[in-house]
């Protein structure tokens, strides 16, 4: 409200995309040029890769972490792990989202986000730690059955009798 933008915020889909405009472009200006980080930047968005693990997106989230996105053909390979994504090596995808609160006037949470499709796999809140933002958990060792490269979220396997659609 205090930008000075807030007559041009007549619908939400406004604040929604100056919004996404402005952590594109801080971000963007936070993240160039720090070791580790690769800015993937493909069809008018944004994802950052992190140390060639961790492919994650900026995005809004509703009170459960999920995101509303249309459901195209990219977004939908964004969160099926079996698809590869832009011939990048098998990373784990995830969203660094915001939740607003019920007046949509304040960011009430900050989440790291893994989905399976569209169910919720975990999520990890950045403003729960008492002295700041906390590191991501990651294991430290795969457990003794992965195979090297083996993906943080597994896909679930089709209920027996269930009808299976074969993938393009």
């Amino acid at each position: 409200m205090e930008s000075g933008y807030a007559a041009a915020w007549e619908f939400k889909r406004a604040r929604a995309n100056f919004v996404s405009a402005q952590m594109a472009h801080y971000a963007r200006e936070s993240f160039d040029g720090e070791p580790g980080l690769h800015i993937v930047e493909k069809d008018e968005t944004l994802k950052f890769l992190a140390d060639d693990l961790v492919l994650f997106r900026l995005k809004k989230a509703d009170d459960t972490g999920l995101t509303a996105n249309i459901p195209t053909q990219q977004v939908l390979a964004y969160h099926d792990h079996d698809q590869n994504l832009f011939g990048l090596p098998e990373v784990q995808r995830v969203d660094a989202v915001y939740i607003l609160n019920t007046l949509e006037t304040d960011i009430q949470d900050i989440l790291v986000v893994a989905r399976d499709g569209k169910h919720l796999a975990w999520t990890y809140s950045l403003l729960d730690g008492a002295e700041g933002v906390e590191s991501l958990p990651l294991p430290k060792t795969s457990p003794p059955d992965a195979a090297p490269g083996r993906r943080l979220v597994r896909a679930k396997a089709p209920e027996k009798g269930a009808e299976t659609k074969p993938r393009n």
